[in-house]
């Protein structure tokens, strides 16, 4: 299971500095499917899965992959297109499902470490690539580009800071640790960071501390210091004109608005829905369906007609949204959402019902990133097309969840009868 771990964290190495991108990435899936079909015991931890996540959340899941595949049939679409779009969303589903089944609490103590060692190493391979002048969109650090190395920083912000709420952490490290993400962002260009980073370091403190005076009075200062702040510090490395540009509002809407790929009909995070429903999706049914699972793939080898058509005009594929509209229509896309604003409610719900220390931060982990789960919906493509770090983080804070093994034994014997922090629904 950790080898898989050590996959998804370094691979992108690699890929960067070998080559051999294809298949990096698929050898992950291949690893990915042995390990669930043919490594995990039959017995072992087999009552958790359903207990854990509930019945909704599986049911969503089959329904997004009902709906889709056989709308993909309907379309007449290629078989093996259909299996590689399959494959793309339910290889989350199958890691998530593995670290539930063969991870404990010893081995969440073990990924916390993992994850901290990574984040020195991710540290040390920006610094280098920032040498050798590798920055803006190129810049990943371990990870192939920037995009997987944003979502590594937020998940890593929500875990530093709340080790130093804690107190397992000291404000030195702590304050370091922040540094370098935010030193990272900038030279990687990650506009997004230099606002979700302080929105990170916020959002948990307010659901790690219980409410008091002191979350109002940290939110005015920070409405009233941050932009002050963030100018002072991206000009330390931008001009003058790059910084108003970030930091003025009606010129992020306008970026956000503007034609993102390298044609005028490019979507953007503000206009691929409309545009998406407007270009691609013109019938009636195609609007609710979508033209199924798969159809969107912008993989060389499965390409589809629609890619062909519509991919290198719009650039549909750059964000969630549009990509999920294409394959599974209206239909699809609310089921997407609902199955994120599901894991979100579970994790509330085990926020709300839980007092044990480390299942009250394991749930408060889980809490925030599926929150900035819909901010990365709307950022990029990611949460659809590489998103295995968000479940790999998931998993773990699943499983940090259980208290004792008395309830692993209570949960494999009769789950229904799991009472302590563990909600039926």
């Amino acid at each position: 299971m950790f080898f898989a771990i050590y996959w998804i964290l370094y691979s992108g190495l690699v890929a960067r500095y070998i080559g051999f991108e294809e298949v990096v990435k698929f050898g992950l899936d291949i690893l990915v499917f042995v390990i669930v079909f043919r490594l995990i015991p039959l017995d072992v931890n087999k009552g958790l899965m359903g207990v854990l996540i509930g019945r909704w959340l599986p049911l969503v899941a089959l329904a997004f992959f009902g709906i889709t595949t056989l709308t993909a049939l309907v379309e007449s679409l290629n078989l093996i297109t259909i299996l590689w779009g399959i494959r793309m969303s339910l290889r989350y589903f199958l890691i998530l499902y593995a670290i539930i089944r063969l991870c404990d609490r010893e081995d969440v103590d073990k990924f916390k470490k993992i994850m901290d060692v990574a984040f020195i190493w991710n540290a040390v391979f920006c610094f280098l690539q920032l040498l050798s002048e590798v920055v803006g969109d190129m810049m990943g650090g371990l990870f192939i580009g920037n995009g997987q190395l944003a979502m590594f920083l937020v998940l890593m912000t929500f875990i530093y800071t709340a080790d130093y709420l804690k107190e397992e952490k000291s404000l030195l490290e702590y304050a370091i640790r922040l540094a370098v993400s935010f030193a990272i962002a900038i030279f990687a260009e990650v506009k997004m960071l230099y606002f979700v980073i302080p929105l990170c370091v916020y959002g948990t403190y307010v659901f790690m501390k219980k409410f008091s005076v002191g979350h109002v009075v940290a939110l005015v200062i920070g409405l009233y210091a941050f932009v002050p702040v963030i100018s002072s510090v991206l000009s330390l490395y931008y001009d003058k004109s790059y910084v108003d540009r970030v930091t003025d509002q009606e010129h992020v809407m306008e970026y956000n608005e503007s034609s993102y790929g390298f044609t005028k009909l490019s979507f953007n995070r503000n206009t691929c829905i409309p545009m998406c429903h407007e270009l691609i999706l013109k019938k009636g049914d195609h609007q609710l369906f979508g033209y199924g699972i798969g159809s969107g793939t912008a993989s060389s080898r499965f390409g589809t007609d629609i890619y062909k058509k519509y991919g290198l005009t719009t650039f549909y594929f750059y964000f969630t949204p549009s990509y999920v509209l294409v394959e599974g229509g209206w239909i699809g896309f609310v089921l997407f959402v609902l199955f994120y604003a599901l894991l979100l409610w579970r994790f509330y719900v085990f926020y709300k019902e839980t007092e044990e220390p480390t299942s009250k931060y394991w749930a408060t982990m889980g809490l925030l990133a599926s929150l900035m789960t819909f901010l990365m919906i709307w950022y990029g493509g990611e949460p659809y097309t590489n998103y295995y770090q968000f479940f790999v983080f998931w998993g773990f804070c699943f499983v940090g969840l259980i208290q004792d093994e008395e309830e692993i034994e209570e949960a494999n014997d009769n789950p229904q009868e799991v009472q302590t922090i563990i909600p039926n629904s």
